[in-house]
């Protein structure tokens, strides 16, 4: 035996190690080993965080739990595995080793529970999540920049191999340690990793670097330029309210003695400090809290504009690392030393100072395409500007950003610039400006320019200069946090006591849109739209200046909104404003009142702008330059006027309802029956379920559990449902119930790729067995896939990777076989339409390289099945919210027949008289020749198209804004319906708030074919309505 004491003194900060403790104390509600969330990795911090917490009390009972944990872990998620998701353990195989190798020879723990906990960690890393992972080893055989996993992975096997080597005397624990030193040997020549994301690449990659070169004791790297640069960027690329990559910024300051790299770390003060270092022990950083005692001084090395350089390294090899740069998506054509990986402004370091951050970087793993994007501005101690929760409940394309889309003959680019270009940056008295590039291959160049002007005001110019002749649609963006409103043609937000004031200037266009995630209202999008038949080197601009106030005193409780209290200060109106400038909304706008505080002073002149008393101007000179008073940027002097007409739907043929009906709450589903059963089913927010003949009357009314989310017919007339209550209900037409089903919660890993509850949100009834028996598919919000027969027993249940399965669909294979196909969204991580056999077997996926890239967020949006090509075979037509050719039409083998950009999420698919006709978010319809994609025509409806139904001469579109439009065979718009219209208000707008259309989420407006007088229900808001196809009488 070994002598062994284990004594510990608590101190100063004792509260916070037994609080750390005191959860493992008592045996949990939940087992410990049903941990999810980050996949095995939660559980292996959680058994970490335990080890560590034994470690800092002493607490006895605290180790034997600790061992037996490991011993758990070892059994149930990696020898004797029963879980659907697949294994994770590589890289937090060292969080359970080093604590463990602290307390190995502690008395309580048994000498075949010490062998035990031995065994299970040299299995696990002699496997394929130790030194034999393929990742690990592939990335070794090349010089470039790594990724979390591998350099998680060998940080494992270095950490591990010094501990079997030097404990265990263990010859290949040698060989382990040379691995490691091949993967990170790159990677310490380089200040960025493959990441391009806030919290991978600081807090895993760099952060396993540094561990890895202290470790080896690796001195040139630990205080050489590589690491100050790392760490400097971390400071430039976090806002004043933010802390930043604590441990990473802690370990820096502690290894390299330089204290200005704690201004953000110690924001908070000490206290807050050491307490969320202890709390992250076993969580990234296994036993170190880096807390050094010393103060912070500020950065002033990096106050003002500052630009954080592109690492040599990221920009050599990225394009060439096929994981992250799939074919035909990035382009790199800017030279390196023109590039930028961030540019920062910042005022000062205190949370009240501004601080304004541009992005110059387009993919890595997970990334964000965002180059040239403003992705932080915070002001007054708040942050203004919102932005994309990768993947989960935004896809993080070009178009989710504070960026800017351009659009040609309805045609995005069909790729992008993986790296905008500096083109300058400086300063004259009173202001800082950058002016930066970045090209849409083939189609235009976007030029932005910022003035950050001490004063306080921000102006910012968006130029967009054609490469080809065509029809410009160019939208600028801006997500905005609080309470957002309009004043007139000006946006303002308020927040506490500040308000944001945003002035546009030559748009001819302006939506307010909702961005929603899990938890209700994300942020407000303000989209400036401008449109113009161009010719090359002919340019377009937007115009937009803002800044942050105090807006005097709140409004008082129980004041009523729409009226202004003592002092002035804004408060909310709602309108029924129906224009197109009034917002993106089926619903009301939101209108503020003035105040009486004093505006921020903008107009737009013939050569530019003038904001408070600063008169800018737009010529060629060579950055921001002042020429007799006039501040002058480097813009086109002569750009192209957009015209209004453009955003204007108009149509000849009025084009009224054949009848229209309120159903008292708002509507969420909407089925038909088919031919033959003239029966519509409605379903609604409160969870009621109506069924309506064709004069739109009531056959029958019940309420289920729960918000009703979708509906289907089964062919003897029963009607299926489902929805938030987790409950698939199938009734008999008169509302009896034949039998139901909830769904249960399973324990899964990776549960942040659902919605945290199984509710219901797709339906699809197909013969599954060949056997005539109609079966019913389930997709719901835990991700998985359920199939009922027709008695209601389960059949089966599958998982699906990573999403919530919105899309379903069903489709014959080559021998006749039932396929069952589901396409994921919100949230999801890739746009694939994954096959299914009848049975659940998962079988391959329809996928394109670019959207099942972890650098790419990708949804799947619309999924429809149709021979297109009339060869007797289904073929799959998928509409993705995606950055690039977001329609693609596959063969059932995966082959793609053809695909298309449409410049913006595809939201709807038809086949209509040989054309695959798709509608997308930036409100444009394109016809396709259906058998090989060719263009037929694209037209413009200004608003986000929801559905397309086939008509008899006609196809039927039905907008956000509650209009219905056809198109004739040539595209043509032939008749607008009012479709939702009570003498001259919208519907939409009197249903009020209900109706506002989410641009992340699948609008609430609806249209679905119907088997009477050749026409469409449509529904916004309470209102259902009835349109007869153009040219036929109801």
């Amino acid at each position: 035996t070994i002598p062994y004491l284990h004594e510990v003194q608590l101190g100063r900060w004792a509260p916070l190690y037994e609080a750390a403790a005191e959860p493992f104390l008592v045996e949990p509600e939940t087992p410990w080993e049903e941990t999810g969330g980050a996949g095995d990795w939660d559980y292996m911090m959680l058994i970490a965080r335990m080890g560590m917490a034994a470690v800092k009390t002493g607490a006895e009972g605290l180790v034997s739990t600790f061992v037996d944990q490991i011993l758990r872990f070892a059994e149930v998620r990696f020898f004797e595995r029963t879980r659907e998701d697949p294994v994770m353990i590589h890289g937090f195989l060292r969080h359970m080793l080093i604590p463990f190798a602290l307390l190995e020879y502690h008395p309580v723990i048994t000498a075949s529970q010490r062998q035990g906990v031995v065994d299970a960690l040299l299995a696990m890393m002699r496997s394929t999540e130790g030194a034999a992972n393929p990742r690990l080893l592939d990335d070794g055989e090349h010089h470039r920049v790594r990724q979390n996993h591998a350099t998680r992975t060998a940080l494992d096997v270095y950490t591990c191999g010094r501990y079997f080597h030097q404990v265990h005397d263990l010859d290949e624990a040698q060989q382990w340690m040379q691995l490691a030193h091949r993967l990170f040997e790159s990677q310490l020549t380089s200040s960025k990793p493959v990441e391009d994301s806030w919290g991978h690449q600081w807090r895993a990659t760099l952060y396993n670097t540094a561990d890895y070169a202290l470790q080896a004791g690796l001195d040139d790297y630990t205080h050489g330029p590589v690491f100050r640069e790392a760490a400097d960027r971390a400071l430039l690329a976090h806002s004043n309210l933010e802390t930043g990559p604590l441990l990473y910024l802690l370990m820096a300051a502690a290894a390299t003695g330089d204290d200005s790299l704690l201004v953000s770390a110690l924001r908070d003060g000490e206290d807050a400090l050491v307490e969320g270092a202890v709390t992250d022990l076993g969580g990234d950083e296994t036993g170190r809290s880096w807390v050094t005692g010393r103060a912070a001084v500020e950065a002033d090395r990096l106050t003002g504009l500052h630009t954080a350089p592109l690492s040599r390294l990221f920009y050599d090899s990225v394009q060439h690392y096929d994981e992250y740069a799939p074919a035909d998506i990035y382009t790199q054509d800017t030279p390196w030393d023109q590039s930028f990986d961030k540019i920062a402004w910042r005022s000062g370091w205190s949370a009240q100072d501004d601080y304004l951050l541009l992005d110059g970087v387009s993919g890595g793993s997970h990334a964000y395409q965002d180059a040239n994007a403003i992705v932080r501005y915070t002001a007054g101690g708040l942050a203004w500007f919102g932005g994309p929760d990768y993947g989960k409940w935004s896809t993080a394309s070009v178009r989710e950003h504070c960026a800017v889309s351009v659009v040609v003959d309805g045609c995005g680019p069909g790729s992008e610039n993986r790296y905008a270009r500096l083109l300058h940056s400086g300063r004259i008295p009173g202001a800082h400006s950058v002016s930066t590039l970045l090209t849409y291959p083939g189609m235009a160049h976007w030029r932005r320019h910022i003035i950050c002007a001490e004063a306080g005001w921000y102006l910012c110019v968006d130029e967009v200069e054609a490469l080809v002749e065509g029809a410009f649609l160019v939208e600028g963006r801006w997500n905005v946090l609080g309470d957002v409103g309009r004043v007139g043609d000006r946006l303002t937000s308020r927040q506490g006591g500040a308000e944001l004031t945003m002035c546009p200037a030559e748009h001819q266009d302006m939506l307010l849109q909702d961005v929603v995630d899990r938890d209700g209202l994300s942020c407000r999008r303000w989209v400036l739209r401008t449109a113009s038949q161009l010719q090359v080197g002919e340019h377009l601009r937007l115009i937009t200046v803002w800044r942050v106030s105090e807006s005097g005193p709140e409004a008082a409780d129980g004041e009523s909104a729409g009226r202004a209290p003592a002092g002035g200060a804004p408060v909310v109106a709602e309108t029924a404003s129906a224009t197109s400038a009034g917002g993106e909304s089926a619903g009301a706008d939101t209108e503020l009142a003035d105040t009486e505080s004093a505006p921020l002073q903008f107009e737009a002149t013939s050569t530019g702008c003038r904001i408070e008393g600063v008169e800018v101007a737009m010529g060629d000179v060579e950055g921001l330059t002042e020429i007799d008073g006039v501040w002058w940027l480097p813009g086109a002097s002569m750009v192209q006027a957009g015209s209004a007409e453009h955003f204007n739907v108009v149509a000849d043929t009025p084009w009224m309802p054949v009848w229209q009906s309120d159903a008292g709450a708002e509507i969420t589903a909407l089925a038909t029956g088919p031919m033959g059963i003239e029966t519509g089913v409605v379903g609604q927010e409160d969870g009621a379920v109506r069924v309506i003949g064709a004069g739109g009357e009531d056959l029958a009314h019940w309420v289920t559990g729960g918000p009703v989310r979708d509906i289907a017919l089964l062919p003897d007339g029963a009607i299926v449902v489902g929805g938030d209550d987790a409950t698939i209900r199938v009734f008999e037409a008169d509302g009896r119930l034949r039998w139901s089903h909830e769904i249960q919660w399973q324990p899964m890993s990776w549960e942040y790729w659902t919605r945290l509850h199984c509710g219901i949100v797709s339906l699809q009834v197909m013969d599954l067995g060949g056997d005539g028996e109609m079966e019913i598919v389930v997709g719901c919000a835990d991700r998985h896939l359920y199939a009922f027969g027709p008695a209601g027993d389960l059949l089966w249940r599958t998982a699906c990777q990573w999403g919530v399965p919105t899309s379903l669909a069903c489709a014959t294979g080559a021998n006749g076989e039932a396929l069952v196909l589901a396409g994921m969204s919100q949230p999801a991580i890739h746009g694939w339409c994954r096959v299914h056999d009848g049975a659940g077997q998962f079988l391959h996926a329809l996928q394109r390289p670019d959207i099942v890239c972890w650098s790419i967020p990708s949804w799947m949006r619309v999924l429809h099945v149709a021979d297109v090509n009339a060869d007797g075979q289904d073929e799959v037509i998928t509409g993705l919210d995606t950055n690039h050719r977001q329609l693609i039409v596959y063969r059932l083998d995966g082959e793609i027949l053809w695909e298309a950009d449409l410049g913006a999420s595809v939201t709807a698919v038809t086949v209509w008289d040989g054309m695959v006709v798709a509608g997308a978010a930036n409100g444009t319809v394109s016809a396709f020749v259906a058998a090989d994609g060719t263009r037929r025509w694209t037209a413009f409806l200004v608003h986000a198209v929801v559905s397309i139904v086939c008509g008899k001469e006609h196809v039927l579109v039905s907008l956000c804004d509650g209009r219905v439009a056809a198109l004739d065979e040539a595209g043509q718009i032939t008749h607008v319906a009012e479709a939702v219209t009570t003498g001259t208000t919208h519907v939409a707008a009197v249903a009020g708030s209900a109706t506002q259309v989410p641009v992340n989420q699948a609008p609430v407006a609806q249209v679905a074919a119907v088997p009477w007088g050749d026409g469409i229900l449509a529904y916004v808001g309470s209102r259902v309505v009835h349109l007869a196809s153009p040219g036929i009488s109801p």
